[in-house]
């Protein structure tokens, strides 16, 4: 009788975990640099004009954005160094 559960299936090796995180650790990156790109011209456009108060927050707020994502890119960056020295220590002990 089948109750619509699934078997779990078994988690991916670590190496491809390690690799999956770098992926995303360029991902992150590669949107910051598209924020930064973004505020950059917000900024700008609102030196030249006279921005209205949701303007500013929005220049504001895509500064914060952009320095999240480069934090969070940082943190994952050294999570992902740490699972490769643990793939590296397992892979070498018998």
């Amino acid at each position: 009788m089948n109750t619509g559960k699934t078997k779990p299936s078994s988690p991916p090796p670590l190496e491809d975990v390690v690799e999956e995180n770098k992926e995303v650790v360029e991902e992150i990156r590669h949107a910051a640099d598209e924020l930064a790109v973004a505020h950059a011209v917000l900024a700008t456009e609102t030196v030249k004009a006279n921005p209205s108060k949701d303007t500013k927050v929005a220049v504001e707020r895509t500064k914060q954005v952009k320095e999240k994502l480069k934090e969070t890119a940082s943190k994952l960056e050294d999570t992902t160094e740490a699972l490769e020295e643990h793939v590296s220590k397992s892979v070498q002990k018998p």
